[in-house]
């Protein structure tokens, strides 16, 4: 049923150039219906709104009338929806006659912010490899290496610290960026190595910076510098060793997580990934991983209780260190025969819940 809130009005011819929506945020009748041409001298429903094209029995949207000057105005009694097309049938032309009304979808739009930096922790390794950095929104593509740079403990830049692949490196959503070292630089031995140096050495302070104007793909850019502060820690050539890692084990009949922590932060990108949990037939079950502070812990909750029984974390090979260290290899192994590890790699850790 709609409700008239208006003094009597009377009809004109209606097109649709007469019917507009009202989509200024600071306007007294934003979100209605405006009709144009219209008096107030005889009583009349000036026209219905239905959000499809309606058939014999439909009923009109509810909502009420508002009249002001020579404008009325539908308000509906729940808002319009973004991105959908609703029907308005006029009161003065053919009673078959339908108008469609289009809902833009709004986009807000915001100055980009860069939300987050990893590794989280202000020490990184001598050898750090790669980080990651995650924005709000989607970015801009193909101008990241203008806005990001690495300046040493007496304000100098350091130069060309990253690997030039001729193209970057953003996840689908265009929000996450990789960024990775020179490995040229990082491996022992190798020309651009012993040429130039390593980007990054041992016992130094850093800072990360990403310079504001960076785009989003909006166009928007940022508004203020963010600086990522960090220590350089010794090199890291040690072998992710899951043999090293301590679990807390829950209770069956419980959904608290199972925590498993690290001693050495791990690459978050790859932890997203690598790690899950199987039963005991080799199930991968379901749930909600979380990753600690400075990426050194993981925790994973079950969607429904855990049953009595035996588990399995299973940890893929790939999984990395901050230096890029996996489970079979070193990132910087030397280049012979002896490079490969020989000791076993452990990718599963049982565990048991009673």
């Amino acid at each position: 049923m709609l409700i008239l809130h208006c003094s009597p009005i009377v009809a004109t011819a209606q097109n649709a150039s007469h019917f507009q929506l009202v989509s200024e945020e600071s306007a007294p009748y934003y979100g209605t219906i405006k009709l144009t041409d219209y008096t107030t001298e005889a009583e009349e429903t000036p026209f219905l709104v239905f959000p499809r094209p309606p058939q014999k029995g439909d009923p009109p949207m509810l909502g009420t009338f508002e009249s002001n000057d020579s404008a009325v105005y539908f308000r509906p009694r729940f808002p319009f929806i973004q991105g959908r097309t609703y029907w308005i049938k006029p009161a003065t032309i053919g009673r078959d006659s339908l108008i469609p009304l289009n809902i833009p979808q709004q986009i807000k739009l915001e100055a980009p912010q860069l939300v987050s930096i990893y590794p989280s922790g202000d020490s990184w390794p001598a050898n750090q490899l790669k980080f990651y950095l995650h924005f709000d929104q989607p970015m801009e593509v193909g101008k990241a290496m203008e806005y990001i740079e690495i300046v040493d403990e007496d304000g100098e830049k350091v130069k060309a610290p990253f690997l030039d692949m001729g193209q970057e490196l953003w996840d689908a959503n265009q929000e996450q960026l990789t960024i990775w070292f020179d490995p040229g630089r990082i491996k022992t031995g190798l020309i651009p190595n012993r040429q130039y140096g390593p980007p990054l050495e041992e016992g130094k302070k850093y800072q990360l910076r990403i310079k504001r104007g960076f785009r989003s793909i909006t166009g928007l850019e940022m508004e203020r510098d963010r600086i990522k502060p960090f220590q350089t820690s010794s090199s890291d050539r040690v072998q992710p060793d899951p043999a090293t890692w301590e679990l807390a084990i829950p209770s069956a009949d419980t959904q608290d997580p199972l925590v498993v922590r690290f001693p050495e932060p791990l690459d978050y990108a790859l932890l997203k990934t690598s790690i899950w949990i199987e039963d005991r037939q080799g199930n991968k079950l379901a749930g909600t991983a979380t990753i600690g502070g400075n990426e050194a812990s993981y925790s994973w909750m079950p969607l429904s209780a855990w049953a009595t029984g035996t588990y399995q974390l299973h940890i893929a090979t790939d999984l990395e260190d901050l230096a890029g260290n996996n489970l079979e290899r070193m990132f910087d192994a030397a280049l012979s025969k002896d490079a490969a590890s020989s000791k076993s790699v452990v990718t599963d850790i049982q565990f048991v819940l009673k």
